[in-house]
């Protein structure tokens, strides 16, 4: 690779989400018959005229014809995106979806293990500018899916900036979704604005993303005292420009109340603590966190919040003077209790309300219907 194409991509490396720098590669691939140099240009185009499915459908062609150059050991997936899903920009391969789980109801098995196809991808030329990385485990038993972690920590591209790791819909079928250490990641994707983790990692190690902007760290429900350890991670991160945090966990108010105890996430104003059975011993702590002041939005969805809770909230109103919404959507808040919660934000969601009390036992009671 010569100094003039180092510089280009280097350039393009620097915002890989715009356009610019990746037509005047362009110009210089074509200038040496490159293949890609065709197809940038078609996709670029493209984005300028997103109406004329005439040039889509050009690159799309060139794309299939050439599959071999640009996918490899992967051409095949090109007519196999039950599996690998792929959305090209400029010439590169932008955002990548692998989702076995979630398309389990095919007929056709895919040409390669999970782990071989993640690997084979990451380290494609193609895959040099991705952006947007989906990975769902596969949901089969004989499939052990600490594999995604070993794969990131060696092949993630810099260019990440949005990565999903676990199934996409909330109560997935794949109840044992175990993620292994996913410490060795953080190093590679310093650039990430987005994460979402979902399912059974054994940990979480030391994260620090100093670009994040929307986090989502969602634990298994049966994972029990063993996220206590992963909620210590996520209380210690190093992530000072987020924005959104959603917690998914249902143990250890301690934990997350060391969370809470942080007075250096001066932008997060958007806070979720899910699925958390004790959820009424945590609003006291809500109350008095640093963050309290900044929160214009705060969901305790899907846990175990009550009108006790509900009642600790509203006394401690002036805690929060930036709240603009409140979540308590299947929670145990009464209508009451609903109403007495307008005191404390302007707009409260509280869908599908349970009726009883909070229970291990019986996680999911009988739904007030609305």
């Amino acid at each position: 690779m010569d100094e003039v194409e180092q510089a280009l991509l280097e350039a393009i490396g620097r915002d890989p989400e715009d356009p610019a720098p990746y037509l005047v590669y362009a110009d210089w691939l074509q200038a040496r018959g490159e293949l890609r140099g065709e197809l940038v240009t078609l996709q670029g185009t493209s984005d300028e005229r997103p109406g004329d499915h005439r040039i889509s459908d050009a690159a799309l062609d060139h794309i299939r014809a050439h599959a071999d150059d640009y996918l490899g050991k992967l051409a095949p997936f090109v007519d196999q995106d039950e599996f690998l899903s792929l959305r090209w920009r400029c010439g590169f391969i932008g955002s990548a979806e692998l989702t076995w789980n979630r398309r389990g109801f095919s007929k056709r098995t895919p040409l390669m293990p999970a782990s071989q196809i993640l690997a084979v991808l990451l380290q494609l030329e193609s895959a040099r500018f991705l952006t947007r990385l989906v990975i769902e485990p596969p949901n089969r038993g004989d499939v052990d899916s600490r594999f995604i972690a070993t794969v990131l920590a060696q092949h993630a591209p810099a260019s990440l900036r949005r990565l999903w790791i676990g199934p996409q819909d909330a109560w997935s079928a794949n109840r044992d979704c175990t993620l292994g250490n996913l410490g060795g990641i953080w190093p590679r994707v310093s650039q990430l604005v987005e994460l979402t983790v979902h399912g059974r990692p054994d940990s979480l190690g030391a994260i620090d993303l100093p670009n994040l902007r929307r986090a989502t760290i969602q634990l298994e429900a049966g994972i029990g005292s063993a996220g206590e350890p992963i909620m210590r991670e996520v209380a210690a991160a190093r992530w000072p420009q987020l924005e959104l945090l959603h917690v998914w966990h249902g143990h250890s108010v301690a934990e997350v109340t060391h969370l809470l105890d942080r007075d250096d996430l001066v932008t997060l104003g958007d806070l979720g603590i899910l699925n958390f059975l004790l959820a009424d011993q945590l609003c006291s702590s809500l109350a008095r966190s640093p963050l309290a002041p900044q929160l214009h939005r705060i969901s305790l969805a899907r846990g175990g919040l009550t009108d006790e809770g509900v009642r600790t909230l509203v006394a401690n109103r002036a805690a929060f003077p930036s709240l603009g919404m409140l979540d308590v959507s299947e929670t145990f808040v009464s209508r009451d209790g609903v109403a007495r919660l307008g005191e404390l934000a302007p707009q409260v969601i509280a869908r599908d309300l349970r009726t009883g009390r909070p229970s291990i036992a019986v996680p999911v009671l009988t739904r007030v219907e609305d």
